[in-house]
């Protein structure tokens, strides 16, 4: 077994939070992830009332927080929050493309099952680190569509149907 705050390597000096309530979870994370690194700190926490405060002492660079079997609002409320502090990989029990979108909605920069394989978390971390967004290819589709809705309004939907009728838009 690996103790809290031990090493895992990476081409950053970022240390990484593993938070979550199930500690089943968050102990086979930390196992699996410093089996197969060296020199990064990793830190274990609970997810309970003081979370935040814990996780702004630590001062990570990635934090991989577990939401559990069935996210609710206050799970994606805390990823909101979390984000604030570092960026934030959502683990979560079935990952779909609902859940991941609305955690890209509450700040994260990636989604993972919790069963995705400790080299694939691995990945994850260095790449959402170096600022990337770590999600599943079969939900960018979705998500350009909710970017698309979300971001046009009445007058922006209607603007390419008036240029390609000579019609001019209505103010």
């Amino acid at each position: 077994m690996i103790p809290r705050g031990s090493a895992l390597s990476s081409a950053t000096n970022g240390s990484l939070v593993i938070a979550g309530s199930d500690p089943v979870v968050r102990r086979h994370l930390l196992e699996s992830l410093g089996v197969e690194h060296q020199s990064k700190k990793v830190s274990e926490i609970a997810a309970r009332p003081g979370l935040y405060r814990e996780v702004a002492t630590l001062q990570p660079s990635v934090i991989l927080f577990d939401v559990g079997l069935k996210p609710d609002t206050d799970a994606l409320g805390m990823v909101s929050a979390l984000s604030g502090l570092a960026k934030v990989i959502v683990l979560a029990e079935v990952v779909d493309d609902a859940l991941t979108i609305e955690a890209l909605k509450a700040g994260a920069s990636g989604v993972c099952a919790r069963s995705t394989a400790a080299a694939l978390i691995q990945k994850a971390v260095q790449l959402v680190e170096a600022g990337e967004i770590w999600i599943g290819r079969r939900v960018i589709p979705r998500l350009i569509e909710e970017l698309t809705t979300r971001q046009a309004s009445p007058r922006r939907r209607r603007a390419p149907v008036a240029l390609l009728s000579g019609h001019p838009l209505d103010c």
